[in-house]
């Protein structure tokens, strides 16, 4: 719907044929570079312009950039309505990157191959479509079931688990589908890898083990959601603690071998 802004347009730093400008305030977005990898200022990278010729309603593209990295942007594709400076309406079409919590680069770069179904189901939640949330984010699941086993038998060999529980996680992962594997056997996982004390596969295992015909849409954006939520967290558990070996291993590198 439009809506009203009480401050749209100005006249200020008006050049000759120029109507106004729209006003643009910095915006407080999420950057997903490594650089920064969380909440920044963004700022306009220019002043869009209204020319006295232009309509009273006008159609326009806006970007803003990060001011930090300077790499990540973000555009918006406006419908905007001119009242007396300096009132007017907005109504946006729409956004790119797309609306919604970010997804984080450690995740994507784990589910390389399925990148482009996990944004799909990224798209459905930020719509409230709840059946098609649930099943792109399952395909994802089910796709990279190797690549999840894989990570967390990496961790499980770094913090040094049982090796009973790694030939455990790995007879897990030889079965047909995620949801078998934790079927036959819903093997325990190192409790560093818990989230609430809770195993996270068995979480997983839980919610996709609903099928979309015994929910309705609601219940299945309810259960998208926490799939998300608990794919991301288990994500960032097994790359912090690969983080955290990789920086000691360094730090003893380094005493090992100081510089002369």
């Amino acid at each position: 719907r439009q809506e009203r802004i009480t401050d749209l347009w100005s006249d200020k730093n008006a050049r000759s044929g120029i109507r106004g400008r729209i006003n643009t305030p910095a915006l407080r977005l999420f950057c997903n570079t490594e650089l920064c990898n969380g909440f920044r200022n963004f700022r306009c990278t220019e002043n869009a312009e209204l020319l006295y010729e232009h309509k009273e309603k006008e159609t326009f593209f806006v970007t803003y950039i990060c001011s930090d990295c300077r790499r990540m942007n973000k555009s918006f594709s406006l419908n905007l309505n001119f009242n007396v400076m300096p009132e007017g309406s907005a109504y946006k079409y729409g956004e790119q990157p797309p609306f919604g919590v970010p997804i984080p680069n450690r995740v994507l770069r784990l589910f390389e191959a399925d990148k482009a179904l996990f944004f799909k189901g990224r798209q459905c939640e930020n719509q409230g479509l709840g059946i098609a949330a649930f099943a792109y984010y399952r395909r994802v699941v089910e796709h990279q079931k190797n690549n999840i086993f894989d990570e967390i038998i990496k961790v499980s060999n770094i913090i040094g688990a049982p090796r009973e529980l790694i030939d455990e996680i790995r007879k897990a992962k030889e079965s047909f589908s995620f949801s078998s594997s934790l079927d036959t056997i819903k093997p325990a996982i190192p409790q560093a890898i818990l989230i609430n004390g809770q195993n996270p596969l068995s979480l997983l295992h839980n919610a996709l083990s609903r099928g979309l015909h015994n929910d309705n849409d609601n219940d299945c954006l309810a259960l998208a959601h926490s799939i998300r939520l608990v794919l991301t967290e288990m994500v960032g558990r097994l790359a912090d603690l690969k983080k955290d070996d990789q920086e000691l291993a360094k730090a003893v590198s380094n005493l090992m071998n100081p510089k002369s």
